[in-house]
């Protein structure tokens, strides 16, 4: 065998073995978010972690260096699946109305069904104030957040100048709605889709005033 094809083959066992190795970090992850999402990320140890995911701790210690670890490797899966979702759920609106009552529709959803996602999104986010580790990934993933916002506002047609300001408005939007869900004191899905299709449709800039008589 020619050293070539010696070189070859050792790197294609390592690929493999690195593919191997991530899908099983993947799927430790998986099963470490609920307990995440259950118990929050401050307060939950590896420990905590190992017996809800019914996962050896050994096995935890082995493919994740530390808590801090595997949390940002399951924000990272949170954040994948979250963005995909919401590009295929535009993917199809061919009319701005369509944009927005699909926008409307989805948001909607999220805040209404999905309140344990929505508690660790919120959760993971103060923890990153306090734990200067995790912010590089809350930040990451909050400017993934901010790029697709533009891009859906861009598309909707509303000017350059606005279109921070709107995504932030939906975001508080959100916020607000989502924690009421929390706290167990939640809007009807229709208020809540309302309330995300009049942020997308509000006119920021009211026309001027017609100017008074004899001035």
């Amino acid at each position: 065998m020619s050293v070539h094809k010696a070189a070859d083959r050792i790197e294609q066992r390592t690929r493999r073995q690195g593919a191997k190795r991530e899908e099983k970090r993947r799927q430790i992850a998986e099963s470490a978010l609920e307990a995440l999402m259950i118990y929050g990320c401050a307060g939950t140890t590896l420990r905590d972690i190992a017996e809800r995911s019914k996962l050896s701790l050994g096995m935890l210690h082995y493919y994740f260096d530390d808590r801090r670890d595997l949390v940002v490797y399951c924000l990272r899966l949170y954040q994948d699946e979250f963005m995909a979702r919401f590009e295929r759920l535009i993917a199809d609106a061919e009319t701005r109305d369509d944009m927005i009552a699909t926008l409307a529709t989805g948001l909607g959803e999220a805040v209404a069904s999905e309140t344990i996602v929505n508690r660790f999104w919120y959760d993971i986010r103060t923890l990153s104030l306090f734990d200067p580790s995790v912010l590089p990934v809350v930040n990451a993933f909050q400017t993934a957040l901010i790029d697709f916002g533009r891009r859906i506002i861009a598309r909707l047609g509303f000017p350059e100048s606005e279109i921070e300001l709107r995504f932030a408005m939906l975001e508080g939007v959100f916020r607000y709605y989502a924690q009421r869900e929390i706290v167990g004191t939640g809007a009807g899905r229709a208020e809540v889709q309302d309330a995300f299709a009049r942020t997308l449709t509000l006119r920021l800039d009211p026309p001027a005033r017609a100017a008074a008589p004899g001035l």
